[in-house]
């Protein structure tokens, strides 16, 4: 996309969904849709929560709310989003968007944040019942939705960890934070580890990129 296509993009976005250029700039950085940080900065001070999500490729964010996100069986095919345009093209000719990946959710409880646990059993089955109410106020407001629990509580062999870059030359992993209202914005995982995990008391489940209670 041309710079002209982008800036007309926002000024759209900006017009049309009553976004902030704080969430237009987030925009560029993650990947995401303008409204759905709006959203979920609404969300996290709404609710008194601390969630990150890692970030899709950054030409999606032209996609959000028009082309369907990109499954968990599509990634389970092994087909990756092309980062020129943020699109999965499935076999059938058809394309999903680069999809937000939930890594954790927690509640801030006045003196800490308790986690709210946002994997089944075995990864298999309903999420725990605080978790499903937790989604169900976010995907409805979403252009694009989550497809799957949080990463973070994924203890199953198919975890896929998180890129810290270098792996084949792939870029380190990106990811946006929202905690009680407020947005920010991780480059890599040692970032989010230091500035986030480590700064709130958080448990950083990935040693190397690989998550460690798989490792173990």
């Amino acid at each position: 996309m041309s710079l002209r296509q982008a800036a007309r993009f926002e000024s759209e976005v900006a017009r049309d969904e009553q976004v902030s250029d704080q969430q237009i700039h987030f925009s560029r950085l993650s990947g995401m849709a303008p409204a759905d940080i709006d959203v979920l900065q609404d969300l996290s001070r709404e609710e008194g929560l601390l969630l990150i999500v890692r970030c899709p490729k950054v030409a999606a964010r032209y996609h959000h709310g028009r082309v369907p996100p990109k499954t968990w069986a599509t990634s389970k095919l092994g087909i990756k989003s092309d980062p020129a345009t943020g699109l999965v093209t499935l076999p059938n000719g058809t394309h999903q968007v680069s999809d937000y990946d939930l890594m954790c959710v927690y509640r801030f409880m006045g003196d800490g944040y308790v986690k709210i646990l946002f994997s089944a059993p075995g990864g298999r089955g309903a999420l725990p019942a605080e978790a499903r109410d937790v989604l169900v106020k976010i995907q409805s407001r979403l252009k694009s939705r989550f497809q799957h629990g949080a990463q973070d509580d994924f203890n199953y062999p198919g975890n896929p960890g998180v890129s810290i870059g270098g792996e084949r030359g792939k870029a380190p992993d990106r990811f946006m934070v929202f905690r009680l209202g407020t947005a920010s914005f991780a480059a890599t995982p040692a970032v989010l580890e230091a500035e986030v995990y480590l700064r709130f008391g958080l448990d950083w489940p990935y040693v190397a990129g690989v998550h460690r209670a798989i490792a173990r």
